[in-house]
């Protein structure tokens, strides 16, 4: 989206924080409030496109997807010339099977997962064709370290320390800050860890 859609965007934003804490106010409750992103953006162009179907013969895949990264899966019969291209695939992507994307990227072993995977680096895109809409605005959808996938986090109330800086940590974390402020035991099944608020809080 342009710069005046976010703008847009983040007053509509703010007053609806406003709005609760006036209403909250005005019932008198003293309440904690998370507030959070779920992704960071990053500005995209038609002059950061790379073509699946320019360096990977379009007769080989089945594309499933694509934008800041491309999933698709082989026809029939045609896997090894497709790895043997994806292998090498041109600046500012990277290509996987699935059995050897990044551990960290937690994805890659759900059987609904595609059998290739393409990441784009952060600010490109890689298409499986042409489009009749030119790439603009921003997505995300890039590697989850890229400093522009970081995402908002501000947390305030009374069980919170003022103006504690926290070092960066994994949005799955949240949900279990969210568990010790409303008094819930931690489950024992879970992503995320409560560690990088502990001294965030007022116990």
């Amino acid at each position: 989206m342009g710069g005046g859609a976010r703008t847009a965007y983040q007053a509509g934003a703010l007053q609806a924080i406003g709005q609760l804490l006036r209403g909250l106010t005005a019932l008198g409750q003293r309440v904690n409030l998370v507030i959070v992103a779920d992704h960071g953006m990053a500005a995209v162009s038609e002059a950061r496109v790379v073509r699946l179907d320019r360096f990977a013969d379009p007769a080989d895949f089945v594309l499933v997807e694509d934008g800041p990264f491309a999933s698709f899966n082989a026809v029939a019969g045609h896997e090894s010339a497709l790895e043997a291209t994806i292998a090498k695939a041109p600046e500012h992507v990277q290509c996987w099977p699935k059995a050897q994307i990044p551990a960290r990227f937690r994805y890659g072993q759900h059987p609904r997962v595609p059998a290739y995977l393409c990441l784009a680096e952060t600010g490109w895109l890689v298409l499986g064709k042409e489009s009749k809409k030119a790439p603009h605005g921003g997505t995300h959808g890039f590697d989850n370290l890229s400093p522009d996938m970081a995402a908002l986090f501000i947390a305030t109330g009374p069980s919170i320390r003022q103006r504690a800086t926290l070092p960066a940590f994994d949005n799955v974390d949240v949900e279990p800050l969210i568990r010790d402020l409303i008094g819930l035991p931690a489950r024992k099944e879970r992503d995320g860890d409560d560690a990088p608020f502990r001294k965030a809080l007022k116990r």
